[in-house]
């Protein structure tokens, strides 16, 4: 369990899912594993990161209201 303290972030919303997906995988990591996630859990910079450490990743990408 990781306690929210508060971020200086304009998209807050996405720092704290980015962190809880990015968290989640720490005994995945350089495995080849596969993450899928909802579009609320996705973000371009949450993919890169996650390919850094081949832990690939699928999900949906809403744009627009």
């Amino acid at each position: 369990m990781e306690i929210y303290c508060g971020v200086g972030h304009e998209d807050v919303e996405h720092v704290i899912e980015y962190k809880i997906v990015y968290g989640s995988i720490d005994g995945y990591k350089n495995k080849n594993y596969i993450v899928t996630c909802d579009k609320k859990n996705i973000s371009p910079t949450l993919f890169w990161d996650l390919l850094k450490v081949e832990v690939y990743a699928i999900g949906t990408w809403r744009t627009g209201g």
